[in-house]
């Protein structure tokens, strides 16, 4: 058990595991704490809203225990119970609709026959007697259309159990066009992407702006000349009598575009030369399995030393693009062509996700949308 908290005895004089009536608590120490028998094998206080258990696995050799954290609403409403009632309400709710229509259409008809019947009474031909009906219910439906119009946004949205009665805009956008940009109703965008009125996006992150290469390090024995290498010219005696010269070329040292990490990450321009040698060669290093740095510093030759380590860990930006240093984009992710401080998503075939989609099917929303369907207005 965890967190200090106790079991209670749940009509056993035991504690733990209570024999075979096993208890948990969910959240805080001050929940309440709920015994079932045969279930678990202990329990712990986790964080707030959720449930540790120590199942016993029947698979696993005896005393060895699993243990399972679930969610509080994950445990009350547990999957397998509530999609078949799920499923069971939504077949009930088609049900409903068919038999309200039915109804509608019924008390519509009886209503058409009753004013029938009292034009009729009342001297009327039948011509008359048959159109004055539908025209009466006709001319009730507008002017209750006008006041909802005009009225309904007072007290809408109405939403009984969930399911809507009343809605006024602009929360009229129907199931196939759910999302409101602007003034109109579209269809959700694709994954990774967000939309901007016609155009969906893609989801970027931000990953900060670039800093200088650093100059490419001159060869082996090679003097530095600043912004250039000179290979030292050397001689050699051929046929006893001959001196010939050989070196003496220049290296530009952004020939190759620069390194990355630059000066930045160095701490400056003037040790960048030694610091970039010393991150380059820990670099080509394995990364450190070790976290303890007691042992000799030949312990593992093949490995990175802790300072090494830490010398690695403190160049972050090491991508260079576009003639900029960049920081890394996070994994599944890669910079924007001609926009490298962003991250895009990186598609299957290796390329960066195309950053502007264009999707301009959409609907205007009704003033009213009444039992979620029915947009009148």
């Amino acid at each position: 058990m965890a967190n200090g908290a106790t079991a209670p005895s749940c009509g056993l004089n035991t504690s733990g595991t209570n024999g075979n009536v096993d208890c948990w608590s969910v959240g805080r120490d001050t929940s309440p704490v709920v015994c079932v028998p045969d279930f678990v094998n202990g329990f712990s206080i986790g964080r707030q809203g959720s449930i540790v258990f120590y199942r016993r696995n029947n698979g696993m050799p005896k005393g060895v225990i699993e243990k399972a954290q679930e969610t509080a609403a994950e445990f009350l409403w547990m999957p397998e119970v509530v999609a078949p009632l799920y499923d069971m309400m939504k077949s009930l709710s088609k049900t409903a609709w068919v038999v309200l229509t039915f109804v509608l259409v019924f008390m519509f008809l009886l209503a058409w026959y009753g004013m029938y019947k009292e034009a009729k009474l009342a001297g009327y031909q039948t011509g008359v007697a048959v159109i004055v009906p539908p025209i009466s219910i006709a001319i009730a439906g507008v002017i209750v259309l006008i006041i909802l119009i005009f009225f309904g946004g007072m007290v809408s949205p109405i939403d009984v159990f969930g399911f809507p009665i009343l809605h006024t805009y602009p929360n009229t956008c129907d199931a196939t066009h759910p999302e409101l940009h602007g003034l109109l109703c579209y269809k959700p965008c694709p994954s990774n992407r967000h939309r901007v009125s016609d155009v969906c996006w893609a989801d970027t992150q931000e990953n900060g702006v670039g800093t200088p290469v650093g100059l490419e390090p001159c060869p082996d024995g090679w003097e530095n000349w600043g912004l250039l290498c000179h290979e030292p010219i050397s001689w050699r005696l051929e046929n006893g009598w001959l001196w010939i010269p050989s070196g003496g070329r220049l290296v530009g040292r952004l020939d190759h575009g620069g390194v990355c990490p630059g000066p930045q990450d160095a701490g400056g321009l003037p040790q960048f030369d030694d610091w970039y040698k010393r991150w380059k060669s820990a670099s080509d290093k394995k990364p450190r399995t070790k976290k303890k740095c007691s042992e000799p510093a030949n312990a593992h030759d093949t490995e990175r030393s802790c300072e090494e380590q830490k010398l690695v860990e403190g160049a972050v930006h090491v991508e260079r693009v576009d003639g900029l240093c960049y920081k890394q984009c996070p994994s599944g992710m890669t910079h924007v062509p001609l926009m490298p401080y962003l991250c895009v998503k990186t598609e299957s075939n290796g390329k960066p996700m195309r950053l502007d989609y264009y999707d301009a099917d959409s609907k205007v929303p009704s003033l009213i949308q009444l039992f979620g369907r029915f947009n009148p207005a």
